[in-house]
């Protein structure tokens, strides 16, 4: 049993934890007190993100984050998304040291030779813009160069698709002809052909030409906020189940597009084997999803030998 405590922000706090148990017929229980106190006026606490996206909002508290860096949107004034194991924040402005709470951006982002794929370490205040939740005011302390982009332009797609019933993608119109294209910004980077499957009322469904030879592929799928629970199930011709993954719900699928969506490769990616399929020539995956709701479908690809 593990017990974890997000950090403390606020006053000093403690809690019981009784632990009860039974053997041969005897009942034997034990209560452990457990305390934390609070951060101290200027400390830094260092979180992961998603501990940082679970804070709340303060012009006061700075926190320390470490990730990498990905979907770069502008080398002027430090903007793009932070990612580590358990999610990822959008970084609205870094500099090169610490200039307070409400900063005006000096503009020394440049300076500091950051791209795609290094590993970073910078302290923000945690903020938002409408409902998405930023890492502002931040300052850089240190970083080391990764391989290149992290995402490697894994939110487009490669491997195509055929739209059945209840899904639209990039190419959809209406019955009346209006445009209803579904597109959007996924972690900072703009992607024009989406898939979505299904609506509050219906199933969706497509299908995926795989190329001969593929072997297994990645895909990004998210589901909007009413579909807790739902799994994304890709089947062969004769029905057999070939991949199901749960679903996170993410609040940036509500909505009309384009959509804006954070998304995390440790949750939200992932990879389909295809061993048990003759991929000798092009083959056609059913793919819907396990319960009535909205699904979107994006970084379709195989992976590289």
């Amino acid at each position: 049993f593990t017990f974890t405590a997000a950090a403390n922000t606020d006053e000093e706090r403690s809690t019981t934890i009784t632990f009860v148990t039974t053997s041969d017929g005897t009942e034997y229980t034990s209560v452990v007190e457990v305390s934390q106190s609070a951060a101290s006026a200027g400390e830094i606490l260092s979180v992961t993100i998603e501990e940082f996206c679970a804070a709340e909002e303060s012009e006061t508290q700075q926190y320390q984050l470490t990730g990498t860096v990905t979907s770069i949107a502008s080398t002027t004034y430090g903007n793009f998304y932070l990612e580590d194991s358990t999610g990822s924040v959008y970084v609205y402005g870094l500099v090169s040291s610490d200039l307070g709470y409400g900063y005006t951006n000096d503009k020394s982002f440049a300076d500091l030779g950051i791209e795609e794929g290094d590993e970073i370490v910078i302290v923000s205040y945690r903020g938002s813009y409408g409902t998405t939740i930023e890492a502002l005011y931040s300052y850089y302390i240190s970083h080391t160069e990764g391989s290149g982009s992290s995402n490697n332009d894994t939110y487009t797609s490669s491997i195509s698709w055929t739209l059945v019933n209840y899904a639209q993608d990039g190419t959809s119109t209406n019955s009346y002809g209006y445009d209803v294209a579904q597109r959007g910004y996924i972690n900072g980077t703009y992607v024009d052909n989406i898939l979505k499957l299904g609506t509050k009322t219906y199933q969706g469904y497509a299908s995926f030409t795989i190329p001969a030879g593929t072997t297994a592929f990645t895909l990004y799928a998210v589901g909007w906020t009413d579909t807790s629970g739902m799994s994304l199930v890709i089947t062969d011709s004769d029905g057999s189940t070939v991949s199901s993954n749960a679903l996170t719900t993410n609040d940036g699928a509500t909505g009309e597009p384009p959509y804006t969506l954070t998304v995390s490769s440790s949750t939200d990616k992932f990879t389909v084997d295809l061993s048990s399929i003759d991929t000798t020539s092009d083959v056609t995956l059913n793919v819907t999803s396990s319960a009535v709701g909205r699904v979107l479908i994006f970084g379709v690809n195989p992976v590289e030998d």
